[in-house]
């Protein structure tokens, strides 16, 4: 990406302060007090710095906006905003005021001033789309035995003719292929069971929609009899299909039903089976009271739900939480050890033979999971910090608090020896995916490896969709020189990168489920495209710190 005449802006235009603001104090701080040498706080330098975490995503700051259009040539306002009549003043107020988007002003701007018409504005799917499948008559089994079996288990309850539909829980663990599963199950209900059903998939993000809809590709192509239309506009859409696959977000569904538009009712009628992806979050208010309508047999329209996840309860604090929870399902289908060993050993040979009753050991043991190797990384932490963390790991919040995590993202001591793990990592092109603990944490990390020049990509959720996407796809394209990639709160779930080989936490949580979603990122094993271990690196105030399989087993006793 060309960001030759940005980066002159800032270096001449722009005074040192402006650039500081910029960056933010936060980060500006860090870097003055941390770094010894004075080379690493120059303009240049942070220009540099800055253009790195922020790219063209910068034109979103309105600040910014008003200095730089008023740094620009009257001659080039002039033709971007076709206006000959108006004064300079008059025409750098007025390109200030156009938000950064898709549109024609800034799509000049890239391709006659910056010279850069590569520049992609695409957020993920931009408008509603449809889309025809075509199903083949060639049969494609590819499911492991155990993938079989849930599939069998959920395909009965699907077929089942009672008057109400049914409430279905997948619980398999992260790495197993609970996507793959589910749209083996959807290909069998749309063929066989329901052909004109519609079907909808809700997720909380764009990017686990746009995996669910090529793992569904993927599956119709080959399972799929005749064709079926998809709708996958991610919340844009019209919903006007009848029968096939809806590709939604979550909070497009509550936008609609706050709204109380006939489309929402019109799709809620149509919709005969809802499958949520990490339905674990099912028990907020807003959230239950859209699945509680998608969900709601009447008579004759019977509704079906399928809920997936690997960690089976709402809350590791609030039991009376995940006894709602368990009670929204009829049935609970997970994996059976003993069965699978049976179907795939034989009866006497698996009785004759020693097997793990630790379903994560299980699937590492087939290769299916990979192996974590455990590192615990210390630093010298105050009496006064070590004291907070005890007494908030002992209190009964659900969460640290934002005053001590932000304690523990500012500190010096456990920031050095984060950095020279991650300068380690970089050194034995090892891909690691980085945990930060705020937002503020992600941008500050990067910043220090983008000083040493070792390339990174930063996540967070309110970049630019199309800079996050390319952030995504720099690290998970291993002709790449990026081995780093540091997130907060965005790829817990849906990121799906077979490359990784460490997945370092550096945030710490009381959450078995957070902490599970983290580790997930580095359970693939070789069988499902991954390693055969993975490096697990969790700083040491992390004193809730799960291993694989209690952030599995965790919610157990809610089902017994």
């Amino acid at each position: 990406m060309n960001y030759n005449k940005l980066k002159e802006i800032l270096r001449t235009k722009f005074s040192k302060k402006e650039i500081e603001n910029l960056l933010g104090d936060k980060i500006y701080s860090a870097i003055v007090e941390w770094t010894d040498s004075e080379e690493a706080y120059t303009q240049t330098s942070l220009v540099e710095l800055l253009v790195s975490i922020t790219g063209y995503g910068i034109f979103q700051n309105k600040m910014f906006r008003k200095r730089f259009f008023r740094c620009i040539p009257f001659e080039t306002l002039k033709e971007l905003l076709n206006n000959n009549t108006s004064t300079y003043e008059e025409l750098a107020g007025k390109a200030a005021k156009i938000e950064f988007s898709n549109n024609e002003f800034y799509q000049k701007l890239f391709v006659e001033y910056f010279e850069c018409p590569e520049y992609d504005f695409i957020d993920y799917v931009p408008e509603a789309m449809l889309e025809t499948f075509s199903g083949t008559q060639e049969k494609f089994y590819e499911l492991f035995d155990y993938q079989y079996l849930i599939k069998q288990q959920a395909v009965y309850e699907l077929d089942k003719k009672t008057p109400l539909g049914r409430k279905v829980l997948i619980h398999m663990p992260t790495g197993t292929g609970k996507t793959k599963t589910t749209m083996h199950i959807l290909a069998h209900y749309l063929n066989f069971i329901n052909k004109n059903g519609l079907v909808l998939w809700v997720a909380h993000t764009k990017e686990l929609l746009g995996q669910a809809l090529e793992t569904f590709s993927n599956v119709w192509n080959h399972l799929g009899l005749g064709e079926i239309c998809v709708e996958k506009s991610w919340g844009n859409g019209e919903y006007t299909i009848t029968r096939g696959m809806v590709f939604i977000t979550i909070q497009a569904l509550q936008s609609m039903r706050s709204s109380s538009s006939d489309e929402y009712l019109s799709l809620c009628n149509r919709t005969t089976l809802m499958v949520y992806d990490e339905c674990h979050k099912i028990g907020a208010e807003e959230t239950n009271k859209v699945v509680t309508e998608f969900t709601t047999s009447t008579e004759g329209n019977r509704k079906f739900f399928i809920g997936l996840t690997a960690t089976p309860g709402r809350t590791t604090v609030a039991s009376l939480e995940n006894r709602i929870f368990n009670e929204f399902f009829d049935r609970k289908i997970e994996i059976d050890i003993n069965l699978v060993e049976r179907i795939s050993k034989g009866r006497n040979q698996a009785f004759n033979s020693s097997t793990t009753t630790d379903v994560i050991r299980y699937f590492q043991q087939r290769k299916i999971l990979s192996v974590l190797i455990k590192e615990q990384l210390d630093y010298e932490a105050s009496s006064d910090l070590i004291e907070s963390l005890r007494r908030e790991a002992a209190s009964r919040r659900e969460e640290y608090t934002e005053t001590l995590i932000k304690k523990l993202a500012t500190n010096k001591a456990r920031n050095t020896v984060i950095l020279n793990r991650l300068r380690e990592l970089n050194r034995q092109g090892k891909p690691t995916i980085v945990f930060a603990c705020s937002l503020d944490h992600a941008k500050m990390l990067s910043a220090f490896l983008n000083i040493e020049n070792i390339p990174n990509s930063l996540v967070y959720g309110d970049m630019l969709p199309s800079v996050r996407k390319q952030a995504i796809a720099d690290f998970k394209d291993r002709s790449n020189p990026t081995n780093i990639i540091i997130n907060y709160d965005i790829l817990t779930t849906g990121f799906d990168s077979t490359n990784i080989e460490c997945v370092f936490i550096t945030r710490p949580t009381k959450s078995v489920i957070l902490y599970s979603q983290m580790i997930g990122r580095g359970l693939r094993g070789p069988k499902m495209g991954g390693g055969e271990t993975c490096l697990l690196i969790d700083v040491k105030d992390n004193l809730e710190a799960y291993n694989e399989n209690e952030a599995f087993s965790h919610f157990n006793s809610y089902w017994r």
